[in-house]
């Protein structure tokens, strides 16, 4: 989120068919620099239906930005949201598909905040750190009606969890010709989830157990990059980056390479190339299916990769008009599939 306003105070109240919306900012010290940023929304949809409404949320945000003379520009963030949904089975007599026989309520909370510090040693280095904690809780149930008038639970899927996150990176110019940003994150995964879901969703067939666990796994990334202005023609943008999922004892080490030629004024040429990996949703690591007996999931699911190539044209025509050309080629492998089936995790 941007920081508020450190030099006056602006207030804005919108109302609409969804709902109101109150937003606020201003300065908390202009003396200081520091400032607020405030954002509040709220469904009336609820109101207007006498509360039968499909749809109620509600969410708040909030930023406040705090610049010292010494040690460096602190910044408190938060964001909350309630988001409720529910619908109801379409008449019998209107069915066409098996989802006009189902009715169902999502429940989503969501809460994140944290605090973010940038300090500079001198005018060519400095330090940006963060750390914050996410909480998520969602509460899926979806009901079937039978030709009979029956009703059979299809669908129950709860998935909590708490996320907390430090990550910080150094900033520093070493020469003209060379920058570099190094880094770290640290991810601490905190989950209970329990699916249970009908084949299908539905059929009319009771529910199955189709992923559950609950625990604590970390990620532990770091990355390194430079950016060399090799000389007036040539800018090279070489890095590296590692993450480690503890959940499985996967890894993975992605180069990441870039070569930008201006060969004339206003005209620029690059290449690029990078190795990326992809932890999937915690949910998939848990899936079971039992074999001969046994029961087994995916937790050793390693990551998915893809490599990355990129060719961009970019020409300043004149002040007021830009061209970019980006082509882009992406080849994926290690994807999760489920067998015999044309089924993909990223599907």
């Amino acid at each position: 989120m941007r920081n508020g306003n450190n030099q006056k105070y602006e207030h804005a109240f919108q109302v609409g068919l969804m709902g109101i919306d109150l937003a606020s900012e201003g300065p908390i010290s202009k003396k200081q620099g520091s400032s607020y940023l405030f954002n509040y929304r709220f469904s009336t949809t609820s109101l207007a239906t006498g509360g039968d409404a499909n749809l109620k949320y509600q969410d708040i945000s909030i930023k406040l930005n705090f610049p010292t003379k010494k040690a460096g520009t602190f910044s408190v963030w938060g964001l909350g949201l309630i988001d409720k949904d529910k619908y109801k089975a379409e008449d019998p007599s209107a069915w066409e598909t098996q989802a006009d026989r189902q009715s169902g309520e999502n429940r989503m909370d969501k809460l994140v905040g944290g605090i973010t510090h940038k300090y500079f040693f001198d005018e060519n280095t400095y330090i940006r750190s963060a750390l914050s904690a996410t909480y998520s809780k969602d509460h899926i149930l979806v009901d079937q009606q039978t030709i009979g008038k029956e009703i059979v639970h299809v669908g129950d899927i709860q998935n909590r969890k708490w996320d907390f996150i430090f990550n910080s990176y150094l900033n520093k110019k070493l020469s003209s010709k060379h920058t570099n940003r190094t880094g770290i994150t640290i991810t601490g995964l905190n989950y209970d989830l329990d699916y249970k879901i009908s084949p299908n969703f539905g059929l009319n067939t009771p529910m199955r157990q189709i992923s559950k666990g609950n625990g604590k796994s970390t990620v532990l990334s770091a990355f390194s990059n430079s950016l060399i202005n090799i000389n007036r023609n040539l800018i090279a943008n070489i890095g590296i980056s590692t993450q480690y999922f503890t959940l499985n004892d996967n890894w993975s080490i992605e180069p990441r390479l870039a070569l930008k030629w201006i060969p004339i004024n206003n005209h620029s040429f690059a290449i690029a190339y990078g190795l990326h990996s992809r932890r999937e949703r915690l949910d998939y690591y848990f899936v079971e299916q039992e074999t001969a007996g046994i029961k087994k999931t995916n937790k050793y699911l390693d990551f998915s990769k893809a490599h990355h190539f990129g060719f961009t044209y970019d020409w300043s025509i004149n002040t007021n008009l830009h061209l970019k050309v980006e082509p882009y080629y992406q080849y994926l492998f290690r994807i999760p599939v489920e067998d015999n089936s044309s089924f993909s995790i990223i599907d």
